[in-house]
């Protein structure tokens, strides 16, 4: 993709990454993918009588940050125009953070330890899916709400699935159809089950009848429903 053109609402042109591209990719695939620190990769390429700094591996880093910028861009773009988004967070752990070195809270203004990913799909007419993971300190109503806020304003709302938590919330400027998990509502009543048994199975029993016509749904196909 190096030097294409991305439309994602204004014109961007990617970044070009030098000849040695392929080991630039390389490089960022086993720092972030496979977790293999600066040091360590410099030591393996001492041994083998090719020395790679960190100081250089850094710089080969930023190549390809630049290069995929746009791309990432594009695909926050494109997942905007879905017709069904779902969205879930996990808790994660950035060491920097937790040796106080995070951004400030708005609140208190002390440095954010507390990190999350928020995993958004995107589910595209034509059967494309977009899976996106956005690491921080917004949770994943936030980061849906500035993802829809690129939504081509010709669309209407689209099917908007996640958990029925607080921090699901993309606010209220944000026009979407929610629909809220019924596997956690089921298990809220599996919970209690002991405590109100009788109540409790006409809930579960019920749900069946659900699972049971979206399963129907989804044979017939969407085009149908």
């Amino acid at each position: 993709v190096c030097s294409s053109d991305l439309n994602c609402g204004e014109k961007e042109k990617t970044g070009r990454c030098d000849k040695n591209a392929k080991a630039n990719a390389t490089l960022a695939n086993l720092r972030f993918q496979y977790g293999v620190p600066h040091y360590r990769l410099a030591k393996i390429q001492g041994q083998m009588g090719m020395g790679l700094p960190e100081g250089t591996q850094y710089k080969m880093l930023l190549q390809v940050f630049f290069a995929a910028l746009p791309v990432y861009k594009y695909l926050l773009y494109l997942a905007a125009q879905g017709y069904l988004l779902k969205a879930d967070d996990t808790g994660i752990k950035i060491l920097d953070w937790l040796a106080g070195k995070g951004p400030p809270t708005k609140t208190h203004k002390t440095p954010r330890k507390k990190a999350v990913t928020s995993a958004i799909v995107s589910k595209l007419e034509g059967g494309k899916t977009i899976v996106l993971y956005l690491t921080g300190g917004q949770e994943a109503g936030k980061n849906m709400g500035e993802i829809l806020k690129k939504r081509n304003t010709n669309e209407g709302p689209p099917l908007y699935m996640c958990d029925a938590l607080a921090a699901n919330n993309p606010g209220q400027e944000i026009k979407v159809i929610q629909l809220y998990c019924l596997t956690h509502a089921r298990r809220g009543f599996i919970d209690i089950r002991n405590s109100f048994p009788e109540k409790c199975d006409h809930v579960i029993n019920e749900l069946k009848l659900v699972w049971k016509t979206d399963k129907e749904a989804k044979k017939i196909g969407r085009a149908h429903v």
